[in-house]
C-alpha cells in the first residue's frame, strides 16, 4: 500500500480521505460530549 509521493498536490490527495476520517471522528466525540454535558445538573 505505500506509495511514491513526488509533490506537494499528491501528498495532499493522498491524505484527504484520512484527513477527513479523523475530522469526522473529532466532531463526532465533541457532539457527544457536548451532549453529555448538557443533560448533566450544574454542581
Amino acid at each position: 500500500m505505500a506509495r511514491h509521493i513526488s509533490s506537494m498536490n499528491e501528498l495532499e490527495k493522498s491524505l484527504q480521505p484520512v484527513i477527513k476520517a479523523m475530522v469526522g471522528e473529532l466532531a463526532e466525540r465533541v457532539y457527544e460530549t457536548r451532549n453529555l454535558y448538557s443533560f448533566m445538573p450544574y454542581v
